[in-house]
């Protein structure tokens, strides 16, 4: 009987129909719903039950999964280059769309950012790395197999789709573009701590420029601006 539901549990049907409500259909819920506050409650609830999943079902340890070994001199060369190219890029886009919010953020609310800056990787990057990254690599790999690159596109999609919730295109243009970079992270080193180290790193740059607009100002009730 158990062994039935385990097949069954894995079988690709099910697989491709729980990514599916997990992925797709949770988010437009979201997004139809207009939810705010409750979606990072929502998170924190599905990281920790994927963590579970990943360690009653796959036999890994959250310490495993930490992997900070993965975290040296070697992979946060590779990472701080890429940002080395992509920070001052990221920078250009928040001055080219909204000049007026151009490093707004720490010079106008100081305290704010800073305290954006502290809680960022531990209340939003870390359990989006546990559910788009460790759960989603974990529970899917029998669907997507050895097709590298369409597992990271797919993967970089879907978590730009969440992002649909904030209602503007810059917020899910740049999660999607985000998602692939972390999925790649995460793939070469199988670190959370890697992938959340370069997740926190990004979003802290875009709430620091000012395109974290795009990610809090509909939150707040406020819809951003685009030129």
């Amino acid at each position: 009987m158990i062994s039935k539901l385990k097949q069954h549990y894995r079988n690709p049907t099910f697989l491709y129909l729980e990514s599916y409500l997990l992925f797709i259909g949770l988010p437009m819920v979201a997004w139809y719903a207009g939810m705010r506050l409750p979606m990072f409650i929502t998170l924190w609830c599905l990281s920790v039950l994927c963590m579970v999943y990943i360690h009653l079902a796959e036999g890994t340890t959250f310490r495993q999964e930490w992997n900070w070994g993965a975290v040296n001199r070697q992979n946060l060369r590779i990472i701080l280059l890429r940002f080395a190219i992509l920070g001052p890029l990221l920078a250009a886009i928040s001055y080219l769309l909204i000049p007026e919010r151009f490093f707004a953020f720490p010079r106008e609310r100081t305290p704010m950012w800073c305290m954006v800056m502290a809680l960022y990787p531990i209340l939003s990057a870390f359990p989006q790395e546990i559910l788009y990254r460790s759960y989603f690599f974990h529970r899917f790999k029998s669907v997507h197999g050895k097709k590298v690159w369409r597992t990271l596109v797919v993967n970089g999609m879907i978590f730009g789709f969440v992002h649909i919730v904030l209602k503007n295109e810059v917020a899910v243009i740049l999660s999607a573009i985000g998602g692939v970079m972390f999925a790649h992270t995460y793939y070469k080193t199988r670190s959370l701590a890697l992938v959340t180290l370069e997740h926190a790193l990004y979003g802290n740059w875009i709430f620091t420029v000012g395109l974290g607009w795009y990610f809090y100002g509909i939150a707040w009730g406020h819809a951003p601006v685009t030129h």
